[in-house]
Parts: C-alpha cells; structure tokens; sequence
C-alpha cells in the first residue's frame, strides 16, 4: 500500500530567501552535470557498442609480439 500525505509550509520572509538559495543552487549543479553529460553520451553512441570500441580500439591486443629473436 502507498500513502501519501501533502502539507503546505508557510516560510518567512528569510526562510524564504534561503529556501531560494538552496533550491536555485541545486538547480545549477543538475543543470551543469547535465550540460557535462550530455555530449558524453551523444559521441559514446556514435563510437558504437563496447564490443566493437574493445576490438577496434586502441586497446586491441598485439599478435606481433610473439616470436622475439633470443
């Protein structure tokens, strides 16, 4: 079972002003963690899935290695 409950607070003039502040702060972090993100997400789309990124990349593993002259 959900409940739910609603209240209403009533703030003062101060309790409002910083009740602003914290809330339009907040605001601003989520606003510029989003604008970081956003691009992120929109190339790591356009590089394709991880599978082909590990196998394209230059984290492929070398085959040349084998066979050194001693």
């Amino acid at each position: 079972m959900q409940l739910r409950y609603q209240c209403r607070v009533y703030l003062t003039s101060s309790q409002l002003i910083c009740a602003a502040r914290v809330f339009g702060c907040r605001r601003v972090v989520w606003d510029d963690a989003l604008a970081m993100r956003t691009p992120r997400k929109a190339s790591n789309k356009q590089l394709g899935s991880p599978k082909t990124r590990l196998a394209e990349g230059p984290y492929q593993q070398k085959k040349e290695l084998t066979g050194g002259g001693r």
